[in-house]
């Protein structure tokens, strides 16, 4: 047993004690800073264009319709031709109604209206023409009501016991809080096994073969020398989920003293609180096992090398078996089964 330890200790500490460990572990870490600071900075930047905004040129009795579109105040086309001449505003919109009722909109700008902006414009002005429309027909109070009618959806949940409850905004959040942490395990599953199936194999192709595994076998059992190897690969992953977990501790904790985060982390508490639960939890055993397993199929498949630069063909169909595996398990998480039933 004392020879496997020394085994063990040999191989972990050869595998932590270089920088390629840590960085190992900050890559994925660096690599999402580095995305989120592109996405916050753009962010920033389309935020600093918006301050500019667009006018509305429309009659005091509709402009309740358009409101909450506009914080630039105009009374009339030639204030907003003014505006627009110092550069105060992106452009602005006239908005006409004719006797007949019909609502005609007109965009004057130094570019091309913004998407966003255009759609939410003519959603208001869609819900404007539609109330005219209403008042055109001379509609009584009661076909208005009925005209205004909108389909009432229910949502229940069936529990073990057969009986249903009417869904809530916790049953919602929960369930976002496992498709999130279940991507999560998704994800670093098969980027931890690609890491250390490859880990173990070169650990046992490089060593096959020198003179120094004559010396080690003479003194010890080449199984417990396999176990030994197993069991140092295995406390390398461990550490390196210690880190990771460690790292989204800080998160957790820091992250809501941090002004640009507090506001996301005070709105989504519970559904961080509920992710956390999810990815600590018995989900983190099975992931120990799956390493644990393919860890030692690695280390058998680097035992059929013969020679280090036939190893990539070796790991081959473990790696192509691993791809294909998580890609099913991506693309069934996206799916959804509804049936729907038709009454007589």
């Amino acid at each position: 047993m004392k020879k496997i330890w020394l085994v063990t200790k040999e191989t972990f500490i050869r595998q932590t004690k270089g920088i390629t460990f840590i960085l190992s572990v900050l890559a994925p870490v660096i690599f999402m800073a580095i995305i989120f600071g592109v996405v916050f900075i753009s962010q920033k930047l389309s935020g600093s264009d918006n301050q500019i905004d667009n006018a509305i040129v429309i009659s005091k009795n509709y402009a309740p319709a358009v409101k909450d579109l506009s914080n630039f105040e105009v009374k009339s086309e030639a204030a907003a031709k003014k505006a627009l001449a110092a550069e105060e505003i992106k452009g602005y919109v006239k908005v006409d109604v004719a006797k007949s009722g019909q609502i005609s909109a007109s965009w004057l700008g130094k570019e091309a209206m913004d998407s966003g902006d255009k759609s939410n414009l003519m959603a208001s002005l869609q819900k404007l023409q539609q109330s005219l429309n209403i008042q055109a027909t001379g509609l009584t109070a009661k076909q208005l009501k009925t005209l205004n009618q909108s389909v009432k959806i229910s949502e229940k949940i069936s529990g073990h016991n057969g009986l249903a409850k009417e869904a809530t905004k916790a049953d919602l959040t929960a369930k976002q809080a496992k498709s999130i942490a279940a991507n999560v395990f998704i994800w670093l599953t098969y980027f931890i096994l690609l890491t250390y199936i490859s880990t173990m194999a070169q650990e046992i192709a490089t060593e096959k073969g020198s003179k120094i595994m004559e010396i080690i076998f003479s003194s010890m059992r080449g199984g417990d020398y396999f176990v030994g190897k197993v069991l140092g690969v295995l406390g390398v992953f461990l550490l390196h989920v210690l880190a990771y977990i460690a790292l989204l501790g800080v998160a957790v904790i820091a992250g809501p003293q941090i002004n640009m985060f507090a506001s996301f982390f005070k709105s989504n508490q519970e559904l961080i609180s509920q992710v956390m639960n999810n990815l600590l939890s018995w989900n983190l055993v099975l992931l120990l096992l799956s390493v644990i397993l393919s860890i030692v199929i690695a280390a058998f498949c680097g035992a059929l090398a013969n020679r280090v630069e036939d190893l990539q063909k070796v790991l081959a169909p473990i790696k192509l078996a691993v791809y294909h595996y998580f890609q099913a398990l991506s693309c069934q998480a996206g799916l959804q089964k509804v049936c729907l039933v038709r009454q007589n």
